[in-house]
Protein backbone atom coordinates (compact mmCIF):
# COMPACT_ATOMS: atom_id res chain seq x y z
CA UNK A 1 0.00 0.00 0.00
CA UNK A 2 1.27 3.48 -0.85
CA UNK A 3 0.71 6.71 1.04
CA UNK A 4 1.54 10.08 -0.45
CA UNK A 5 1.70 12.78 2.24
CA UNK A 6 -1.47 11.45 3.84
CA UNK A 7 -3.48 11.31 0.59
CA UNK A 8 -5.52 8.27 -0.39
CA UNK A 9 -3.65 4.97 -0.88
CA UNK A 10 -2.21 4.35 -4.34
CA UNK A 11 -0.98 1.06 -5.83
CA UNK A 12 1.97 0.82 -8.19
CA UNK A 13 1.38 -1.08 -11.42
CA UNK A 14 1.64 -4.85 -11.14
CA UNK A 15 1.04 -4.99 -7.39
CA UNK A 16 -0.86 -8.14 -6.42
CA UNK A 17 -2.13 -9.25 -3.03
CA UNK A 18 -0.53 -12.68 -3.21
CA UNK A 19 1.54 -14.06 -0.33
CA UNK A 20 5.08 -14.45 -1.67
CA UNK A 21 6.81 -17.81 -1.56
CA UNK A 22 9.90 -16.08 -0.17
CA UNK A 23 9.41 -13.95 2.97
CA UNK A 24 9.67 -10.19 2.48
CA UNK A 25 10.85 -7.61 5.01
CA UNK A 26 8.08 -6.39 7.28
CA UNK A 27 8.09 -2.68 8.11
CA UNK A 28 5.98 -0.06 9.86
CA UNK A 29 6.02 3.59 8.84
CA UNK A 30 4.72 6.76 10.46
CA UNK A 31 5.31 10.45 9.79
CA UNK A 32 4.51 13.94 11.02
CA UNK A 33 5.04 17.42 9.55
CA UNK A 34 4.56 21.04 10.63
CA UNK A 35 5.27 24.36 8.81
CA UNK A 36 7.10 25.99 11.76
CA UNK A 37 5.31 29.31 11.26
CA UNK A 38 5.84 29.51 7.50
CA UNK A 39 2.87 30.23 5.20
CA UNK A 40 3.56 27.15 3.04
CA UNK A 41 4.90 23.76 4.12
CA UNK A 42 7.21 22.80 1.25
CA UNK A 43 8.06 19.40 2.69
CA UNK A 44 6.43 16.32 1.13
CA UNK A 45 6.61 12.65 2.09
CA UNK A 46 5.46 9.40 0.56
CA UNK A 47 5.97 5.68 1.04
CA UNK A 48 4.91 2.43 -0.55
CA UNK A 49 4.63 -0.78 1.49
CA UNK A 50 4.50 -3.30 -1.33
CA UNK A 51 2.43 -6.47 -1.17
CA UNK A 52 2.69 -9.88 -2.75
CA UNK A 53 5.58 -10.70 -5.09
CA UNK A 54 6.60 -7.05 -5.42
CA UNK A 55 7.39 -6.97 -1.70
CA UNK A 56 10.00 -9.67 -2.34
CA UNK A 57 11.30 -8.57 -5.74
CA UNK A 58 11.17 -4.78 -5.37
CA UNK A 59 10.90 -4.05 -1.64
CA UNK A 60 9.40 -1.02 0.11
CA UNK A 61 10.15 2.63 -0.68
CA UNK A 62 10.07 5.68 1.63
CA UNK A 63 10.89 9.22 0.44
CA UNK A 64 11.07 12.77 1.75
CA UNK A 65 11.47 15.97 -0.28
CA UNK A 66 11.92 19.62 0.73
CA UNK A 67 11.17 22.04 -2.10
CA UNK A 68 12.44 25.57 -2.74
CA UNK A 69 11.05 28.28 -5.03
CA UNK A 70 8.47 31.01 -4.37
CA UNK A 71 5.60 31.25 -4.02
CA UNK A 72 4.45 27.61 -4.34
CA UNK A 73 6.92 26.17 -6.82
CA UNK A 74 8.92 24.44 -4.12
CA UNK A 75 5.90 22.60 -2.78
CA UNK A 76 4.94 21.50 -6.31
CA UNK A 77 8.48 20.33 -7.04
CA UNK A 78 8.64 18.29 -3.83
CA UNK A 79 5.23 16.74 -4.45
CA UNK A 80 5.97 15.80 -8.04
CA UNK A 81 9.37 14.38 -7.07
CA UNK A 82 7.85 11.98 -4.52
CA UNK A 83 4.94 10.99 -6.80
CA UNK A 84 7.27 10.48 -9.74
CA UNK A 85 9.77 8.47 -7.71
CA UNK A 86 7.22 5.94 -6.46
CA UNK A 87 5.55 5.56 -9.86
CA UNK A 88 8.84 5.20 -11.74
CA UNK A 89 10.53 2.85 -9.25
CA UNK A 90 7.92 0.10 -9.56
CA UNK A 91 7.66 0.43 -13.35
CA UNK A 92 11.39 0.02 -14.10
CA UNK A 93 12.76 -3.46 -14.91
CA UNK A 94 13.39 -5.61 -11.86
CA UNK A 95 16.83 -6.52 -13.23
CA UNK A 96 18.06 -2.99 -12.46
CA UNK A 97 18.10 -3.78 -8.73
CA UNK A 98 16.79 -1.49 -5.97
CA UNK A 99 19.59 1.08 -5.92
CA UNK A 100 19.85 1.52 -9.68
CA UNK A 101 16.05 1.63 -10.06
CA UNK A 102 15.75 4.38 -7.44
CA UNK A 103 18.58 6.34 -9.05
CA UNK A 104 17.06 6.03 -12.53
CA UNK A 105 13.72 7.20 -11.15
CA UNK A 106 15.32 10.31 -9.60
CA UNK A 107 17.22 11.06 -12.82
CA UNK A 108 13.95 10.90 -14.78
CA UNK A 109 12.26 13.27 -12.32
CA UNK A 110 15.22 15.65 -12.51
CA UNK A 111 15.02 15.85 -16.31
CA UNK A 112 11.29 16.51 -16.21
CA UNK A 113 11.54 19.22 -13.52
CA UNK A 114 14.48 20.91 -15.25
CA UNK A 115 12.41 21.21 -18.42
CA UNK A 116 9.36 22.51 -16.54
CA UNK A 117 11.43 25.26 -14.90
CA UNK A 118 11.93 26.83 -18.32
CA UNK A 119 8.37 26.48 -19.60
CA UNK A 120 6.18 26.96 -16.52
CA UNK A 121 6.36 30.36 -14.73
CA UNK A 122 5.12 28.82 -11.48
CA UNK A 123 8.10 26.43 -11.47
CA UNK A 124 10.74 28.95 -12.50
CA UNK A 125 13.59 28.52 -10.02
CA UNK A 126 11.89 25.58 -8.31
CA UNK A 127 14.05 22.75 -6.96
CA UNK A 128 13.79 20.07 -4.31
CA UNK A 129 15.85 17.81 -2.16
CA UNK A 130 14.99 14.10 -2.30
CA UNK A 131 16.10 11.38 0.11
CA UNK A 132 14.95 7.87 -0.70
CA UNK A 133 15.08 4.73 1.45
CA UNK A 134 14.50 1.33 -0.19
CA UNK A 135 14.04 -1.70 2.08
CA UNK A 136 14.82 -4.76 -0.03
CA UNK A 137 15.53 -8.24 1.31
CA UNK A 138 17.94 -7.89 4.20
CA UNK A 139 19.44 -4.58 3.02
CA UNK A 140 18.63 -0.88 3.02
CA UNK A 141 19.55 1.33 0.06
CA UNK A 142 19.78 5.13 0.23
CA UNK A 143 19.64 7.40 -2.82
CA UNK A 144 20.04 11.03 -1.81
CA UNK A 145 20.49 14.61 -3.01
CA UNK A 146 20.08 17.85 -1.01
CA UNK A 147 19.92 18.50 2.72
CA UNK A 148 17.11 16.25 3.87
CA UNK A 149 18.67 13.43 5.89
CA UNK A 150 18.48 9.69 6.47
CA UNK A 151 19.63 8.34 9.85
CA UNK A 152 19.93 4.77 11.11
CA UNK A 153 19.19 3.84 14.75
CA UNK A 154 20.30 0.41 15.99
CA UNK A 155 21.18 -0.91 19.44
CA UNK A 156 21.01 2.57 20.93
CA UNK A 157 23.35 4.13 18.35
CA UNK A 158 22.38 6.77 15.79
CA UNK A 159 24.30 6.98 12.51
CA UNK A 160 23.83 9.66 9.85
CA UNK A 161 23.74 8.00 6.43
CA UNK A 162 23.63 11.08 4.19
CA UNK A 163 25.69 14.21 3.61
CA UNK A 164 24.11 17.66 3.36
CA UNK A 165 24.61 19.16 -0.11
CA UNK A 166 24.21 22.73 1.14
CA UNK A 167 26.02 25.53 2.89
CA UNK A 168 24.48 28.30 4.99
CA UNK A 169 24.25 31.81 3.59
CA UNK A 170 23.21 35.04 5.28
CA UNK A 171 20.65 34.80 8.04
CA UNK A 172 18.60 31.63 8.01
CA UNK A 173 18.86 31.03 4.27
CA UNK A 174 20.45 27.85 2.97
CA UNK A 175 22.00 27.46 -0.47
CA UNK A 176 21.62 24.00 -2.00
CA UNK A 177 24.75 22.81 -3.75
CA UNK A 178 22.92 19.85 -5.29
CA UNK A 179 19.19 19.29 -5.80
CA UNK A 180 16.59 17.91 -8.18
CA UNK A 181 15.80 20.37 -10.97
CA UNK A 182 18.48 23.08 -11.30
CA UNK A 183 20.74 21.16 -13.71
CA UNK A 184 20.04 18.90 -16.72
CA UNK A 185 21.62 16.02 -14.79
CA UNK A 186 21.80 15.33 -11.08
CA UNK A 187 24.65 13.80 -9.07
CA UNK A 188 23.34 11.43 -6.42
CA UNK A 189 24.84 9.89 -3.30
CA UNK A 190 24.34 6.20 -2.62
CA UNK A 191 24.55 4.16 0.58
CA UNK A 192 23.89 0.51 1.34
CA UNK A 193 23.82 -1.29 4.69
CA UNK A 194 22.66 -4.62 6.14
CA UNK A 195 19.49 -4.72 8.21
CA UNK A 196 18.53 -6.31 11.50
CA UNK A 197 15.12 -6.69 13.07
CA UNK A 198 14.26 -3.75 15.41
CA UNK A 199 16.38 -1.33 13.38
CA UNK A 200 14.84 2.13 12.93
CA UNK A 201 15.32 4.75 10.25
CA UNK A 202 14.58 8.46 10.49
CA UNK A 203 14.14 10.56 7.35
CA UNK A 204 13.81 14.22 8.23
CA UNK A 205 13.92 17.73 6.81
CA UNK A 206 16.15 20.58 7.89
CA UNK A 207 13.66 21.90 10.43
CA UNK A 208 14.30 18.74 12.48
CA UNK A 209 18.02 18.03 12.08
CA UNK A 210 19.11 21.68 12.28
CA UNK A 211 17.24 22.08 15.56
CA UNK A 212 17.66 18.77 17.41
CA UNK A 213 21.06 17.27 18.08
CA UNK A 214 21.99 13.62 17.57
CA UNK A 215 21.66 12.85 21.29
CA UNK A 216 18.11 14.24 21.40
CA UNK A 217 17.07 12.32 18.30
CA UNK A 218 18.57 9.10 19.67
CA UNK A 219 16.65 9.51 22.92
CA UNK A 220 13.38 10.08 21.07
CA UNK A 221 13.94 7.11 18.77
CA UNK A 222 14.90 4.87 21.68
CA UNK A 223 11.32 5.04 22.98
CA UNK A 224 10.32 2.49 20.34
CA UNK A 225 6.67 3.56 20.40
CA UNK A 226 4.58 3.38 17.24
CA UNK A 227 6.39 5.09 14.33
CA UNK A 228 3.69 7.74 13.89
CA UNK A 229 3.75 8.55 17.61
CA UNK A 230 7.54 8.91 17.71
CA UNK A 231 7.53 10.98 14.50
CA UNK A 232 5.01 13.33 16.08
CA UNK A 233 7.16 13.62 19.21
CA UNK A 234 10.23 14.45 17.11
CA UNK A 235 8.43 17.20 15.21
CA UNK A 236 6.92 18.57 18.43
CA UNK A 237 10.39 18.62 20.03
CA UNK A 238 11.80 20.51 17.03
CA UNK A 239 9.05 23.13 17.24
CA UNK A 240 9.51 23.47 20.99
CA UNK A 241 13.25 23.98 20.43
CA UNK A 242 12.58 26.91 18.09
CA UNK A 243 12.66 25.38 14.60
CA UNK A 244 12.46 28.08 11.91
CA UNK A 245 12.12 25.76 8.91
CA UNK A 246 9.47 23.21 8.01
CA UNK A 247 9.84 20.22 10.35
CA UNK A 248 9.06 16.77 8.93
CA UNK A 249 10.00 13.34 10.28
CA UNK A 250 9.37 9.84 8.91
CA UNK A 251 10.11 6.90 11.24
CA UNK A 252 10.55 3.46 9.67
CA UNK A 253 10.66 0.34 11.85
CA UNK A 254 12.11 -2.95 10.60
CA UNK A 255 9.73 -5.45 12.18
CA UNK A 256 10.99 -8.70 10.62
CA UNK A 257 13.38 -9.75 7.88
CA UNK A 258 13.61 -12.73 5.56
CA UNK A 259 16.23 -15.24 6.60
CA UNK A 260 19.65 -15.26 4.98
CA UNK A 261 20.41 -18.10 2.61
CA UNK A 262 22.22 -21.14 4.05
CA UNK A 263 25.28 -20.23 1.99
CA UNK A 264 25.36 -16.68 3.40
CA UNK A 265 25.05 -17.96 6.96
CA UNK A 266 27.79 -20.55 6.42
CA UNK A 267 30.15 -17.92 5.00
CA UNK A 268 29.60 -15.63 8.01
CA UNK A 269 30.12 -18.47 10.49
CA UNK A 270 33.31 -19.61 8.71
CA UNK A 271 34.93 -16.23 9.40
CA UNK A 272 34.57 -16.53 13.19
CA UNK A 273 37.29 -18.15 15.31
CA UNK A 274 36.51 -20.77 17.98
CA UNK A 275 37.20 -19.90 21.60
CA UNK A 276 36.63 -21.70 24.88
CA UNK A 277 33.50 -20.69 26.84
CA UNK A 278 34.32 -17.63 29.00
CA UNK A 279 34.39 -17.72 32.78
CA UNK A 280 31.50 -16.42 34.87
CA UNK A 281 31.93 -12.67 35.35
CA UNK A 282 33.80 -12.17 32.09
CA UNK A 283 32.61 -9.79 29.39
CA UNK A 284 32.65 -10.67 25.72
CA UNK A 285 31.48 -8.30 22.97
CA UNK A 286 29.45 -6.31 25.47
CA UNK A 287 27.80 -9.37 27.11
CA UNK A 288 28.39 -9.89 30.85
CA UNK A 289 28.46 -13.65 31.55
CA UNK A 290 26.39 -14.45 34.66
CA UNK A 291 26.12 -18.23 35.05
CA UNK A 292 26.14 -21.49 33.15
CA UNK A 293 22.57 -22.73 32.76
CA UNK A 294 23.02 -25.80 30.53
CA UNK A 295 25.75 -28.16 29.42
CA UNK A 296 25.50 -30.31 26.32
CA UNK A 297 27.66 -32.72 24.43
CA UNK A 298 29.09 -30.03 22.18
CA UNK A 299 28.09 -26.70 23.78
CA UNK A 300 27.71 -24.74 26.99
CA UNK A 301 24.86 -22.25 27.51
CA UNK A 302 25.33 -19.23 29.78
CA UNK A 303 22.92 -16.58 31.02
CA UNK A 304 24.25 -13.10 30.26
CA UNK A 305 23.29 -9.44 30.22
CA UNK A 306 23.61 -7.37 27.06
CA UNK A 307 25.16 -4.17 28.39
CA UNK A 308 24.05 -2.25 25.32
CA UNK A 309 20.35 -2.97 25.67
CA UNK A 310 20.13 -4.15 29.30
CA UNK A 311 18.33 -7.31 28.18
CA UNK A 312 19.11 -10.74 29.66
CA UNK A 313 19.96 -13.34 27.05
CA UNK A 314 21.26 -16.89 26.73
CA UNK A 315 24.56 -17.40 24.89
CA UNK A 316 25.58 -20.76 23.48
CA UNK A 317 29.34 -21.36 23.17
CA UNK A 318 31.02 -24.31 21.43
CA UNK A 319 33.23 -26.64 23.43
CA UNK A 320 36.27 -26.81 21.14
CA UNK A 321 37.53 -30.12 22.52
CA UNK A 322 34.18 -31.88 21.97
CA UNK A 323 34.26 -31.86 18.16
CA UNK A 324 36.17 -30.54 15.19
CA UNK A 325 35.95 -26.87 14.34
CA UNK A 326 34.27 -27.91 11.09
CA UNK A 327 31.49 -29.72 12.98
CA UNK A 328 30.95 -26.77 15.32
CA UNK A 329 30.63 -24.38 12.37
CA UNK A 330 28.12 -26.66 10.66
CA UNK A 331 26.00 -26.81 13.82
CA UNK A 332 26.03 -23.06 14.47
CA UNK A 333 25.28 -22.32 10.81
CA UNK A 334 22.24 -24.59 10.96
CA UNK A 335 20.92 -23.09 14.16
CA UNK A 336 21.40 -19.53 12.91
CA UNK A 337 19.70 -20.20 9.59
CA UNK A 338 16.75 -22.19 10.96
CA UNK A 339 16.06 -19.78 13.84
CA UNK A 340 16.18 -16.82 11.46
CA UNK A 341 14.11 -18.40 8.69
CA UNK A 342 11.39 -20.47 10.40
CA UNK A 343 9.12 -18.33 12.55
CA UNK A 344 6.93 -20.15 15.06
CA UNK A 345 6.04 -19.40 18.69
CA UNK A 346 7.09 -22.95 19.64
CA UNK A 347 10.62 -22.71 18.21
CA UNK A 348 13.72 -21.19 19.78
CA UNK A 349 14.84 -17.86 18.34
CA UNK A 350 18.24 -16.32 17.73
CA UNK A 351 19.20 -12.70 18.36
CA UNK A 352 20.88 -11.33 15.25
CA UNK A 353 24.08 -9.39 15.95
CA UNK A 354 25.99 -6.97 13.75
CA UNK A 355 28.86 -8.75 12.06
CA UNK A 356 31.34 -6.27 13.51
CA UNK A 357 30.22 -6.94 17.09
CA UNK A 358 30.80 -10.70 17.30
CA UNK A 359 34.48 -11.61 17.63
CA UNK A 360 34.21 -15.39 17.98
CA UNK A 361 31.78 -18.23 17.39
CA UNK A 362 28.66 -18.24 19.59
CA UNK A 363 24.94 -17.68 19.23
CA UNK A 364 22.64 -15.42 21.25
CA UNK A 365 19.06 -16.31 22.14
CA UNK A 366 16.35 -14.81 24.32
CA UNK A 367 16.60 -16.12 27.88
CA UNK A 368 13.62 -18.44 28.26
CA UNK A 369 12.66 -19.00 31.89
CA UNK A 370 11.41 -22.49 32.73
CA UNK A 371 12.45 -26.14 32.81
CA UNK A 372 13.09 -28.81 30.22
CA UNK A 373 10.54 -31.54 29.62
CA UNK A 374 13.11 -34.02 30.94
CA UNK A 375 13.23 -32.13 34.24
CA UNK A 376 9.43 -32.06 34.34
CA UNK A 377 9.25 -35.83 33.80
CA UNK A 378 11.70 -36.40 36.66
CA UNK A 379 9.58 -34.45 39.15
CA UNK A 380 7.56 -36.59 41.62
CA UNK A 381 4.11 -35.59 40.36
CA UNK A 382 3.18 -37.22 37.01
CA UNK A 383 2.23 -35.21 33.94
CA UNK A 384 -1.55 -34.92 33.88
CA UNK A 385 -3.53 -35.71 30.76
CA UNK A 386 -4.49 -32.08 30.20
CA UNK A 387 -0.91 -30.85 30.72
CA UNK A 388 0.51 -33.59 28.51
CA UNK A 389 -1.90 -32.89 25.67
CA UNK A 390 -0.97 -29.20 25.75
CA UNK A 391 2.73 -30.08 25.63
CA UNK A 392 2.23 -32.70 22.93
CA UNK A 393 0.22 -30.38 20.67
CA UNK A 394 2.76 -27.54 21.06
CA UNK A 395 5.70 -29.85 20.36
CA UNK A 396 4.00 -31.37 17.32
CA UNK A 397 3.25 -27.89 15.96
CA UNK A 398 6.91 -26.90 16.40
CA UNK A 399 8.04 -29.97 14.47
CA UNK A 400 5.36 -29.28 11.84
CA UNK A 401 6.63 -25.71 11.35
CA UNK A 402 10.10 -27.09 10.64
CA UNK A 403 8.78 -29.68 8.21
CA UNK A 404 6.77 -27.04 6.35
CA UNK A 405 10.06 -25.18 5.77
CA UNK A 406 11.85 -28.32 4.56
CA UNK A 407 13.77 -28.80 7.82
CA UNK A 408 14.16 -32.10 9.72
CA UNK A 409 14.97 -31.59 13.41
CA UNK A 410 16.69 -34.99 13.92
CA UNK A 411 16.87 -34.84 17.72
CA UNK A 412 13.38 -34.50 19.19
CA UNK A 413 13.71 -35.60 22.82
CA UNK A 414 12.67 -34.32 26.28
CA UNK A 415 15.99 -32.58 26.95
CA UNK A 416 15.45 -30.38 23.88
CA UNK A 417 11.98 -29.19 24.89
CA UNK A 418 11.76 -26.14 27.16
CA UNK A 419 8.57 -25.54 29.10
CA UNK A 420 8.29 -21.80 29.78
CA UNK A 421 6.94 -20.53 33.05
CA UNK A 422 4.07 -18.75 31.32
CA UNK A 423 2.85 -21.99 29.76
CA UNK A 424 4.65 -21.69 26.43
CA UNK A 425 6.92 -24.28 24.86
CA UNK A 426 10.14 -24.01 22.83
CA UNK A 427 11.82 -26.73 20.80
CA UNK A 428 15.57 -26.25 21.20
CA UNK A 429 18.82 -27.45 19.61
CA UNK A 430 18.21 -26.54 15.99
CA UNK A 431 21.92 -26.97 15.27
CA UNK A 432 21.51 -30.64 14.33
CA UNK A 433 18.74 -29.98 11.81
CA UNK A 434 18.92 -31.47 8.36
CA UNK A 435 18.22 -29.19 5.41
CA UNK A 436 19.20 -28.78 1.80
CA UNK A 437 21.95 -26.30 0.99
CA UNK A 438 24.16 -27.01 3.99
CA UNK A 439 26.95 -29.53 4.20
CA UNK A 440 26.22 -32.68 6.21
CA UNK A 441 27.96 -33.62 9.46
CA UNK A 442 30.80 -36.18 9.40
CA UNK A 443 29.76 -39.74 10.34
CA UNK A 444 31.64 -39.44 13.66
CA UNK A 445 29.36 -36.57 14.68
CA UNK A 446 26.11 -38.07 13.47
CA UNK A 447 23.26 -36.13 15.12
CA UNK A 448 20.42 -37.59 17.12
CA UNK A 449 19.77 -39.42 20.39
CA UNK A 450 20.08 -43.21 19.93
CA UNK A 451 17.18 -43.94 22.27
CA UNK A 452 14.86 -41.87 20.02
CA UNK A 453 16.19 -43.15 16.69
CA UNK A 454 13.63 -44.65 14.32
CA UNK A 455 14.13 -48.20 12.95
CA UNK A 456 14.94 -46.92 9.47
CA UNK A 457 17.76 -44.77 10.85
CA UNK A 458 19.34 -47.82 12.46
CA UNK A 459 19.29 -49.37 8.97
CA UNK A 460 21.29 -46.42 7.62
CA UNK A 461 18.46 -44.50 5.93
CA UNK A 462 18.35 -40.69 5.83
CA UNK A 463 16.41 -38.79 8.50
CA UNK A 464 12.93 -37.73 7.38
CA UNK A 465 9.67 -36.28 8.62
CA UNK A 466 8.64 -39.83 9.54
CA UNK A 467 11.74 -40.35 11.71
CA UNK A 468 11.07 -37.03 13.48
CA UNK A 469 7.53 -38.27 14.15
CA UNK A 470 8.92 -41.49 15.64
CA UNK A 471 11.18 -39.48 17.99
CA UNK A 472 8.17 -37.36 18.91
CA UNK A 473 6.23 -40.53 19.74
CA UNK A 474 9.05 -41.76 21.99
CA UNK A 475 9.02 -38.36 23.74
CA UNK A 476 5.25 -38.51 24.32
CA UNK A 477 5.49 -42.09 25.60
CA UNK A 478 8.22 -41.16 28.07
CA UNK A 479 6.33 -38.05 29.17
CA UNK A 480 3.22 -39.97 30.18
CA UNK A 481 4.74 -43.29 31.36
CA UNK A 482 8.21 -42.26 32.63
CA UNK A 483 9.46 -45.36 30.82
CA UNK A 484 11.15 -45.90 27.48
CA UNK A 485 9.14 -47.84 24.90
CA UNK A 486 12.27 -49.72 23.79
CA UNK A 487 14.40 -50.32 26.88
CA UNK A 488 17.46 -51.66 25.06
CA UNK A 489 17.69 -48.45 22.97
CA UNK A 490 18.81 -46.57 26.08
CA UNK A 491 22.09 -48.49 26.03
CA UNK A 492 22.88 -47.19 22.54
CA UNK A 493 22.44 -50.53 20.74
CA UNK A 494 19.89 -51.18 18.02
CA UNK A 495 16.66 -52.38 19.67
CA UNK A 496 14.48 -55.21 18.35
CA UNK A 497 11.49 -52.85 18.22
CA UNK A 498 9.15 -55.42 19.71
CA UNK A 499 5.51 -54.45 20.38
CA UNK A 500 5.28 -51.56 22.81
CA UNK A 501 3.44 -51.96 26.10
CA UNK A 502 0.26 -49.86 26.22
CA UNK A 503 0.36 -46.68 28.24
CA UNK A 504 -2.46 -48.06 30.36
CA UNK A 505 0.06 -50.45 31.95
CA UNK A 506 1.65 -47.44 33.62
CA UNK A 507 -1.24 -44.96 33.57
CA UNK A 508 -4.71 -46.55 33.79
CA UNK A 509 -6.17 -43.03 33.85
CA UNK A 510 -5.17 -42.29 30.24
CA UNK A 511 -7.81 -42.70 27.49
CA UNK A 512 -7.35 -45.32 24.73
CA UNK A 513 -7.39 -42.60 22.02
CA UNK A 514 -4.13 -41.18 23.38
CA UNK A 515 -2.53 -44.61 23.51
CA UNK A 516 -3.58 -45.20 19.91
CA UNK A 517 -2.08 -41.91 18.70
CA UNK A 518 1.26 -42.47 20.46
CA UNK A 519 1.52 -46.08 19.24
CA UNK A 520 0.87 -44.98 15.68
CA UNK A 521 3.86 -42.64 15.88
CA UNK A 522 5.94 -45.60 17.08
CA UNK A 523 5.00 -47.89 14.20
CA UNK A 524 8.01 -49.91 13.05
CA UNK A 525 6.99 -49.37 9.42
CA UNK A 526 7.20 -45.65 8.64
CA UNK A 527 4.30 -45.99 6.19
CA UNK A 528 1.96 -46.85 9.07
CA UNK A 529 2.69 -43.66 10.99
CA UNK A 530 0.65 -40.48 10.57
CA UNK A 531 0.86 -38.90 7.11
CA UNK A 532 2.39 -35.82 8.79
CA UNK A 533 2.61 -34.31 12.26
CA UNK A 534 -0.34 -32.03 11.54
CA UNK A 535 -2.47 -35.19 11.48
CA UNK A 536 -0.95 -36.07 14.85
CA UNK A 537 -1.92 -32.61 16.15
CA UNK A 538 -5.53 -33.25 15.16
CA UNK A 539 -5.46 -36.67 16.82
CA UNK A 540 -4.14 -35.21 20.08
CA UNK A 541 -6.65 -32.38 20.00
CA UNK A 542 -9.43 -34.94 19.59
CA UNK A 543 -8.46 -36.75 22.80
CA UNK A 544 -11.15 -35.81 25.30
CA UNK A 545 -10.10 -34.59 28.73
CA UNK A 546 -12.57 -35.96 31.29
CA UNK A 547 -14.72 -33.36 32.95
CA UNK A 548 -13.98 -32.88 36.66
CA UNK A 549 -16.06 -35.11 38.88
CA UNK A 550 -19.05 -33.41 40.50
CA UNK A 551 -19.77 -34.47 44.14
CA UNK A 552 -22.89 -36.61 44.31
CA UNK A 553 -25.98 -34.80 45.66
CA UNK A 554 -28.06 -36.61 48.28
CA UNK A 555 -31.38 -37.43 46.65
CA UNK A 556 -34.63 -36.45 48.32
CA UNK A 557 -37.14 -38.99 49.65
CA UNK A 558 -39.42 -38.18 46.72
CA UNK A 559 -36.60 -39.06 44.23
CA UNK A 560 -35.68 -42.25 46.12
CA UNK A 561 -39.22 -43.60 46.85
CA UNK A 562 -42.17 -41.55 45.57
CA UNK A 563 -44.77 -44.01 46.99
CA UNK A 564 -43.36 -43.80 50.49
CA UNK A 565 -43.23 -40.00 50.16
CA UNK A 566 -46.94 -39.79 49.45
CA UNK A 567 -47.80 -42.29 52.23
CA UNK A 568 -45.90 -40.17 54.72
CA UNK A 569 -47.49 -37.00 53.36
CA UNK A 570 -50.98 -38.47 53.66
CA UNK A 571 -50.29 -39.67 57.21
CA UNK A 572 -49.13 -36.21 58.23
CA UNK A 573 -52.23 -34.64 56.69
CA UNK A 574 -54.48 -37.17 58.46
CA UNK A 575 -52.92 -36.42 61.83
CA UNK A 576 -53.28 -32.71 61.21
CA UNK A 577 -56.96 -33.17 60.30
CA UNK A 578 -57.74 -35.23 63.42
CA UNK A 579 -56.06 -32.66 65.63
CA UNK A 580 -58.05 -29.84 64.06
CA UNK A 581 -61.39 -31.69 64.56
CA UNK A 582 -60.55 -32.52 68.18
CA UNK A 583 -60.45 -28.83 69.00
Amino acid sequence: MCHIDGLRPRSPSGLRTVTPAIPAPQVRVGYASAPAGRPVNEDFVGYCIAEGPDAVRRGHVVAIADGTGAPTGGRTAAEMAVHGLLDAYYSLPEAHGPQRSAARAVETINGWLHGQRRGDPELAGAATTLTTLVIHGREAHIVHVGDTRALHFSEGRLLQLTEDHAHPSTGQAVVLLRAVGPEPSVRLDHARLPLRARDRFLLCSRGVHATLGAAQLATLLDRHAAPAEDAQRIVAAALAAGATDNATAIVVDIVALPGASPAEVSAAIAALPLAAPPAVGATIDGFLIEERIAEGRYTDVHAAVDRRSGRRVAIKFPRPAAASSHTHRLAFARETWVAGSVRDPHLAECVELPAERRTCLYSVMPLYEGETLLERIQRPEPVTLEEGLRIGVGLARAVGALHAAGVIHRDVQPGNVLLERGGGLRLLDLGVAGLAGLEEFPDADRPGTPAHRAPELWRGEVASEASDQFALGVTLYRMFSRCHPFAEAESGVAPRFEPVAPLSRYRPDLPPALDEAVHRCLARDARRRFADVQELVRALEAVAVPAPAVPARRRSLYERNPLLFWKVACAVLLVALVLSLAR
